[in-house]
């Protein structure tokens, strides 16, 4: 706080509204794709202080979200994954791309993220209690709405999600 007054202010904002969001626009069994997105925001830009700078992210929302309804918290832990296995390269960037796509009731995620091969075992990609979790979470909510494909190959780990949304 003492090096940078106005990050550290920064940073305590977007902590503060993640915070709020997590208790008071959460309350309901559903919420905005625009309030979810903002959420994913301040989340990515939180990861991004802290992270430093051998980190490249690129976060893509084309075009406007409408006011489709979606359950709270189901696209982040996909995006905290990503963050939370991205490479940690020293000689060439460690990359993260998110891209949320809205097609009328069509919600499309794609999160892909650089990782070191040689430090995991290729089989064990499924196995987190973080992706049992949310594939059980999208069974229960959005049983025969949604498809999700989980792959790595030899550099990236890739997650891309479509589901349909609700506009009531």
């Amino acid at each position: 706080m003492k090096e940078d007054v106005r990050l550290a202010e920064e940073t305590l904002l977007k902590f503060s509204s993640l915070f709020r969001y997590q208790l008071y626009d959460c309350s309901n069994e559903e919420t905005t794709l625009e309030n979810e997105i903002g959420f994913i925001r301040n989340y990515i830009e939180l990861e991004q202080i802290r992270s430093g700078e051998n980190r490249v992210v690129d976060f893509v929302v084309p075009g406007k979200t409408g006011y489709y309804k979606i359950a709270p918290f189901m696209l982040i832990p996909f995006i905290e994954n990503a963050f939370k296995h991205v490479s940690h390269f020293s000689t060439e960037p460690n990359r993260i791309f998110i891209e949320i796509k809205q097609d009328r009731n069509m919600l499309s995620l794609t999160v892909k993220n650089t990782f070191d091969n040689a430090l995991r075992n290729g089989n064990d990609v499924h196995k987190g209690i973080g992706l049992y979790n949310v594939k059980r979470r999208l069974e229960l909510l959005y049983h025969n709405q949604y498809t999700l494909d989980i792959k790595n190959d030899e550099q990236f780990f890739f997650v891309q999600l479509n589901m349909q949304l609700t506009n009531d």
